[in-house]
């Protein structure tokens, strides 16, 4: 016997952030907006991420210190030239 029926689907509201962040490089252009959406459990220190717009999917959930942590190191990743080989084995010499 196949029962047929509709399914209905309520979709949630989305959680407005409690802190953005947003990066912009002027050299490139690219630009980077990470949403800290807080938890809705209580005591939890812990954010639930968006970047862009869109849920992470790399790091769903941080603390405060790991979102910094990693936003650091984007950064100094973003200002540190890349040297090639040569220019390594001459830094080394010196």
């Amino acid at each position: 016997m196949k029962i047929e029926g509709q399914t209905s689907f309520v979709a949630m509201p989305r959680l407005k952030p409690r802190f953005r962040i947003s990066l912009r490089d002027y050299d490139t252009g690219k630009t980077l907006c990470v949403d800290l959406v807080t938890q809705p459990f209580p005591g939890s220190k812990r954010y639930w991420l968006r970047v862009d717009g869109r849920n992470a999917t790399r790091l769903p959930e941080a603390s405060l210190t790991v979102v910094f942590h990693r936003l650091r190191s984007w950064l100094v990743k973003q200002r540190t030239p890349k040297r090639t080989p040569n220019e390594l084995k001459q830094a080394g010499a010196e």
